[in-house]
């Protein structure tokens, strides 16, 4: 991949940040441009989701006719993985967001921006590190 095609994703992946940072600071937006917006990214999360599930059941789906692992674990493996993957995040919401929702004050709105900002700066890394990972392998998804 050339160095031109890397640069040219990691704008595609950074153009997501850099046009929704300005809709999110508008106010009175109609309700049903408000709508589009929200079915948008739900459509967006659930292609991911898909895309996602269907790499990670191909190994399954290969254990059926493989003679090298057994179907049983590898869809067990499959399960945990995603079992684990899924109510991680929700133990971590609720160990994270319950822990100041029980305090004696309202959660300061600094410390759920640090949150917020640890969370996009970690996807940002990992995004980053998968865009550089393909642009080595020379592959472009």
């Amino acid at each position: 991949m050339s160095q031109a095609a890397a640069i040219a994703l990691g704008a595609i992946a950074g153009a997501t940040i850099f046009l929704g940072l300005p809709v999110a600071r508008m106010r009175g937006l109609p309700t049903a441009l408000q709508g589009v917006l929200n079915a948008f990214a739900t459509g967006i999360l659930v292609f991911l989701l898909w895309d996602i599930l269907s790499h990670a059941g191909a190994p399954v789906e290969e254990s059926l006719t493989s003679r090298v692992t057994s179907f049983p674990l590898m869809a067990g493996v499959f399960g945990i993985g995603i079992a684990a993957g899924l109510l991680g995040l929700v133990y971590f919401n609720r160990a994270l967001f319950g822990r100041l929702r029980h305090g004696a004050h309202a959660p300061a709105p600094r410390n759920l921006a640090m949150a917020i900002a640890t969370g996009l700066g970690l996807h940002n890394l990992s995004e980053g590190l998968a865009i550089g990972q393909s642009a080595r392998a020379g592959a472009i998804a």
